[in-house]
């Protein structure tokens, strides 16, 4: 049988273990007997909004050119650019 202080393990092992379950979700356990025990949770959403922000939608950018062919600035600045001149020729 699970003991609390087992559950307590698990909690923080386990399933706020990813770098980022742990600031956005908190929680509670309840109780002493493995019959009584309950799980409380809630959802910080200031931050899973700043998480939103730090984490999603990012891009990732693939080149074949080489260090000595372009630089990660030059990269990305043609990346923009191409993105910026597709709106240009939108309009």
């Amino acid at each position: 049988m699970i003991e609390c202080g087992e559950l307590h393990v698990i909690l923080s092992t386990a399933i706020l273990a990813p770098r980022w379950v742990s600031r956005v979700v908190s929680t509670t356990l309840f109780g002493e007997q493995p019959s009584e025990l309950r799980l409380s949770f809630s959802t910080d959403e200031k931050a899973r909004a700043a998480l939103e922000e730090e984490l999603f939608g990012k891009r990732i950018l693939f080149s074949d050119k080489t260090v000595e062919q372009a630089s990660t600035a030059t990269i990305v600045a043609e990346y923009r650019s191409q993105s910026q001149s597709r709106v240009t020729s939108a309009r």
